[in-house]
């Protein structure tokens, strides 16, 4: 996630686009809890205008609307999974709904290079069949 991160701030960042009231949005494509590290398909992503154009390895891309279960993960980034388990494995469990077969995404609701890990605060979002 890091380098992803990297590149996109590096291009971002001159566009104007790293404001102080960014949407930094992250979408798993893989659970790393069963996909090995250097397979995981991650995008880093940053909310920008409808005629932003892509360059490069940059891309553009919309996240569709729909139904979605939503959760809010309090910590570091490193406990997301227990988030997520909880999430998909009780809350969809117990609730009689279907998850879509797309990715889920998260929000990034503080910097993670200015807020303590256990300050960290990032909404995740789970599309649920229609």
């Amino acid at each position: 996630c890091g380098r992803a991160w990297e590149k996109l701030c590096a291009w971002a960042g001159p566009k104007g686009l790293l404001r102080s009231d960014a949407k930094f949005i992250g979408v798993c494509h893989d659970d790393p809890q069963v996909t090995p590290p250097e397979k995981i398909r991650y995008d880093a992503c940053v909310a920008a205008p409808s005629e932003t154009v892509p360059e490069g390895d940059i891309g553009v891309r919309e996240i569709g609307g729909g139904e979605f279960a939503v959760t809010l993960h309090k910590g570091p980034y490193d406990n997301l999974h227990k988030t997520y388990a909880e999430l998909y494995g009780g809350w969809g469990a117990a609730s009689n709904r279907e998850f879509a077969s797309e990715p889920s995404y998260e929000i990034y609701l503080n910097n993670h290079e200015t807020t303590p890990p256990e300050d960290l605060r990032t909404e995740i979002y789970a599309k649920l069949q229609e």
